[in-house]
């Protein structure tokens, strides 16, 4: 009996992670990426011979890769050289700065050394009730197959409903963390996770929150740089039989009496399917780029974007400043930032500025 044949479109960490999965059950896989690499937002770019981590930076929840390479008969760790980070983040407002931990309680001393007892107290506070968010959210929403506002209200039960109600999960996160934070500064940076996502602190909802969690759970570094993960996924993926093409775009996908038939290169070949998985932007299906009939796979397409960011990759001489590997420097007008983002449709005038030093495991515990 012939394997049923799936194309997937699009080698980003989704689209890898379906291709060894599905390599792994005994499926005909075979990936399309328009770029010379896979890995999608997770990208290098060679520096003077350096190769610098120019998408994400932070890897956290761990356990969505240990879970993937173990039902794939692997180990993560054993596939991936990874550290744990001591510190979190380092987060500076011009001559101020506090680093986080991933020990709450140092991160807790950190807090009252930088901004008083009180602060210190609705810090711990404001883990305690972002931790009940995570727990409350993880099943019906992170691990959710298929999460929809039904099912989230019917998997919550009377605590998650609780701990939902208690934030007010209609409200703003920045609205929300007031509650707190009394110092804007410490409701700058946990604002700041909201665009995580691409969204804004004054539009996101509170429940993002439980972001602050995640991180308490941990940060690692990849020794080899973000890149290592999905060139590992997609070796995995080979090793069992996967075929991954690069540098070839999808014209179209071709279909028959509402079937798929497979997909149309840019190079004229036709890869058959008897499914797809596509791993790109929904507004390429719903405005009928890859076909008219891919119109009706989706939605009607999104009148909106979300934010992203200018990234600058480099190599710079080490110098006296001291840097950890995460370090973010807030301006003081952090609500015109959004502004000029979300209503005036331009860069920001006195942005907020992430640096990822590459080359730092640990900043001094004892420098906040």
């Amino acid at each position: 009996m012939d394997k049923h044949r799936v194309a997937i479109i699009g080698g980003g960490i989704a689209g890898l992670t379906a291709c060894l999965e599905l390599a792994h059950h005994g499926y005909d896989v075979t990936l399309i990426e328009k770029m010379p690499t896979v890995g999608g937002k997770i990208r290098q770019v060679d520096v003077h011979g350096a190769g610098i981590d120019s998408g994400p930076t932070v890897f956290t929840m761990r356990w969505v890769f240990d879970e993937l390479f173990q039902a794939c008969d692997c180990n993560f760790e054993k596939e991936v050289a990874i550290q744990e980070l001591s510190v979190l983040a380092k987060h500076y407002w011009q001559k101020d700065s506090l680093n986080l931990y991933a020990d709450i309680s140092k991160s807790a001393l950190a807090i009252r050394d930088f901004s008083g007892i009180k602060q210190e107290r609705l810090f711990l506070e404001f883990c305690e009730v972002s931790k009940k968010v995570y727990n409350a959210l993880e099943k019906p929403y992170i691990k959710g197959k298929r999460p929809s506002f039904t099912s989230m209200i019917t998997q919550l039960g009377l605590s998650g409903t609780k701990s939902l109600l208690h934030i007010g999960p209609f409200s703003a996160l920045w609205q929300s963390l007031e509650q707190f934070f009394p110092d804007p500064r410490l409701q700058q940076l946990f604002g700041r996770y909201s665009t995580y996502c691409g969204s804004s602190p004054y539009l996101a909802p509170a429940t993002l929150m439980l972001i602050a969690h995640v991180e308490m759970l941990g940060v690692w570094s990849v020794k080899e740089g973000m890149i290592a993960i999905p060139q590992t996924i997609a070796r995995l993926a080979k090793n069992r039989g996967a075929k991954i093409i690069t540098n070839q775009t999808v014209l179209r996908i071709q279909t028959h009496q509402n079937c798929v038939q497979g997909v149309e290169l840019q190079s004229g070949e036709l890869i058959p399917a008897d499914s797809i998985i596509f791993n790109g932007d929904v507004a390429a299906l719903s405005t009928g780029l890859l076909g008219e009939q891919t119109r009706l796979a989706t939605p009607v397409s999104p009148t909106g974007r979300s934010l992203s960011a200018m990234t600058w990759s480099m190599q710079i001489p080490k110098n006296a400043f001291e840097l950890s590997r995460h370090n973010v420097f807030f301006d003081q007008n952090y609500d015109q930032e959004f502004t000029d983002i979300f209503q005036q449709n331009r860069l920001p005038t006195h942005p907020t500025v992430y640096i990822c030093a590459q080359d730092r495991l640990h900043s001094n515990p004892d420098s906040h």
